[in-house]
């Protein structure tokens, strides 16, 4: 996240153009063959999300309860902070002896400089778990959101479609999920066709798909996730099985 310049897309895509044209003269075309396939896939919904809450509520509770008084606000942290980052070993001394002010001992300014060392890691501390305070906040309304999405459609499973494309040497198997990468390379691996690819959120989205192995650990994408962590293994049956079969 570059906080000093616009997100701006447009170079990215010209350049994916430009280098897409340059490629395209220099591929050869011949005639080829085309097949087919459609097959429907039901995967199942999630249902850990009251777990998911219930832990991320516990670690909450554990953030907060770290938070620690300090005497410095926001105002007083800053330049503090600074003088302490520019001058770390003698940061009173330093900014006595350029502001040509030598009120105090050495020993007193040390005193401060000790105690000050000791505050800003409280509030840097503190600052870090307000951080994490607000992105479980996020995740917890995410996972909420998307169990109301799952009690409302009244069924324990999503129907999606998975269609494989076969021109020439060339395989598209397509996913209804923003699957993961890891997903993908197994899919790529098991196919029998060096030119294979995997086309996500293809004839419909159900946000992401993450690796069963990832739902533990938390993240973006297993956040934003409708699916039950068994959805990979019947995507990735399905999508071979599909692969196989065309000729």
């Amino acid at each position: 996240k570059d906080v000093n310049r616009p997100r701006d897309a447009q170079p990215h895509g010209e350049m994916l153009g430009l280098s897409t044209l340059k490629a395209l003269r220099d591929i050869p075309t011949t005639d080829a063959r085309l097949s087919v396939i459609n097959e429907r896939l039901d995967l199942p919904r999630r249902t850990d999300v009251p777990q998911r809450v219930e832990a991320l509520k516990q670690e909450q509770a554990e953030l907060l309860a770290s938070l620690r008084f300090t005497s410095l606000n926001l105002k007083t942290f800053l330049p503090l902070y600074l003088k302490h980052a520019i001058h770390p070993e003698h940061p009173s001394d330093y900014s006595y002896r350029y502001l040509q002010a030598e009120l105090m001992a050495t020993d007193e300014l040390s005193a401060i400089d000790a105690e000050n060392r000791g505050n800003l890691q409280k509030y840097l501390g503190n600052v870090k778990a307000m951080e994490k305070l607000a992105r479980i906040q996020d995740k917890i309304a995410t996972l909420l959101r998307h169990k109301a999405i799952n009690d409302e459609s009244g069924e324990a499973t999503v129907t999606t479609e998975v269609q494989g494309i076969k021109i020439g040497d060339c395989v598209f198997i397509t996913s209804p999920a923003e699957v993961l990468v890891q997903v993908g390379l197994n899919i790529k691996n098991a196919s029998p066709y060096e030119h294979t690819f995997v086309a996500a959120f293809s004839n419909g989205y159900i946000h992401y798909g993450p690796p069963t192995a990832d739902y533990d650990k938390g993240g973006y994408e297993v956040t934003e996730c409708l699916l039950a962590p068994e959805w990979q293994q019947l995507y990735e049956d399905k999508a071979r099985n599909v692969i196989h079969r065309l000729r």
